[in-house]
């Protein structure tokens, strides 16, 4: 018999600012949260029936304010739960856009959310997720 395991779905998205920055904040203190204060992108888990653009535009904008222009697949990575970083073993396949955004920058959820450049993004303790998708700025 095949064995089969469930696997949590989530989006991040990549917001670059004209300066080349990309939009970082750090995860809050909370039980419910695997990365306590590591810095990460925007973004969060599906809900039911949602598609991943749907979800990575109401994450957007729940988390920053801001409205989406324009979505563009970046990559996806699926960590089978084996990653020695990550804290809470549980499978996941992430989904990341490069995302174009306009409006009013409110940010919410995240802690010290800010646009950071590659020198800072190097030093800052980053969540597996992020340390994967920003890989080419840690070189």
């Amino acid at each position: 018999m095949k064995k089969f395991y469930l696997v949590l779905p989530f989006v991040i998205a990549y917001i670059e600012n004209e300066k080349g920055e990309i939009l970082i904040g750090q995860q809050p203190d909370l039980p419910h949260k695997p990365y306590p204060l590591k810095w990460d992108m925007p973004g969060g888990k599906l809900e039911p029936d949602e598609a991943p653009e749907e979800c990575i535009i109401r994450e957007i904008k729940e988390e920053t304010g801001y409205d989406v222009e324009k979505l563009e697949l970046f990559t996806i990575h699926h960590n089978f739960g084996h990653d020695p970083e990550s804290q809470n073993g549980i499978p996941g396949i992430g989904i990341c856009y490069k995302v174009k955004v306009s409006g009013e920058f409110q940010p919410k959820e995240m802690l010290n959310m800010h646009y950071a450049g590659k020198e800072e993004i190097r030093r800052l303790d980053l969540t597996p997720w992020a340390k994967h998708y920003l890989k080419d700025l840690l070189e």
